[in-house]
C-alpha cells in the first residue's frame, strides 16, 4: 500500500482544522479571559475533551446526517460532510476545540493592556499599537493554539472513522490506514505506517514544545 495519500490527507486535515479553529479559539479565549463568558460556557467547551472520540463522532452524525432535521436542511443546500474528507476536518475541529480555546485564553493572559494604553497616550495610532505592542505578545500563544490543534488532529481516529469513513484514497487518514493494516494482519505495512506516524508525531511535538517556550 502506498502510504502517501493517507499521509497527505492527514496533513491537509490537520492544517485546515487548525486554521479554521484559530480565529474561533482567539475570539473565545479573549472573551473567557475578560470574563465575558461564564463558567457554563467553559464547561460546555471542555466537553469534547472528556467525551470518547466515538461519542463525538456520533454527535456529528446526528447533526449532519440527512436523516435528522439539521443534516437534511444542510443536505438540501449542498452540504453533506458524511463520508467526505471535510467530514474528517469537522471531526478534528470538534475534538481539538477544548485544547485550542484553552491555549487561546492563555495567549490573552500576556496581552499588555497597560502598555498599549501608554502607547496610545503617546500618540501612536491603534493599528500601530496593535502591530508593535499587542500582537508580538499574543502571537506566540496563538501559534501554540494552532500547533496544538494540528497535533491533536494528526492522531484523531474515532470521530473521523464515524463521520468521514475509511475510504482509501478519499477519506482514509494515516491513523485509519494504520488501523486497517493492523486489523488485516499486514504487519509489515502496519510497521511502515507506524513509523510514519511516529515521525509526524515527533515533528508536531517538537513544534509544540517550541511554541510553548516562545509563549512562556
Amino acid at each position: 500500500m502506498n502510504p502517501w495519500p493517507a499521509i497527505q490527507l492527514s496533513l491537509l486535515v490537520a492544517f485546515i482544522s487548525s486554521s479554521l479553529l484559530l480565529p474561533l479559539a482567539a475570539w473565545l479565549g479573549y472573551l473567557l479571559q475578560r470574563g465575558v463568558l461564564r463558567t457554563l460556557t467553559r464547561w460546555c467547551l471542555s466537553l469534547p475533551l472528556s467525551l470518547p472520540p466515538l461519542a463525538s463522532g456520533v454527535l456529528l452524525l446526528w447533526l449532519f446526517s440527512p436523516l435528522w432535521p439539521p443534516g437534511a436542511w444542510l443536505s438540501q443546500h449542498g452540504f453533506n460532510p458524511i463520508l467526505t474528507w471535510y467530514g474528517a476536518v469537522l471531526a478534528s475541529c470538534l475534538v481539538a476545540l477544548p485544547l485550542a480555546v484553552e491555549a487561546g485564553e492563555a495567549a490573552w493572559q500576556r496581552f499588555p493592556k497597560e502598555m498599549m494604553w501608554e502607547a496610545r497616550s503617546l500618540g501612536a495610532t491603534p493599528g500601530r499599537v496593535w502591530r508593535e505592542v499587542g500582537l508580538p505578545q499574543v502571537a506566540p500563544g496563538l501559534a501554540r493554539a494552532w500547533i496544538l490543534t494540528f497535533q491533536r488532529s494528526l492522531g484523531e481516529f474515532g470521530a473521523t472513522l464515524l463521520v468521514a469513513g475509511n475510504i482509501p484514497g478519499r477519506t482514509q487518514t494515516l491513523p485509519l490506514a494504520l488501523y486497517t493494516a493492523s486489523e488485516s494482519g499486514n504487519h509489515s505495512e502496519a510497521a511502515g505506517l507506524l513509523g510514519w506516524s511516529l515521525v509526524l508525531a515527533l515533528a508536531a511535538a517538537s513544534l509544540a514544545q517550541w511554541a510553548r517556550s516562545r509563549a512562556s
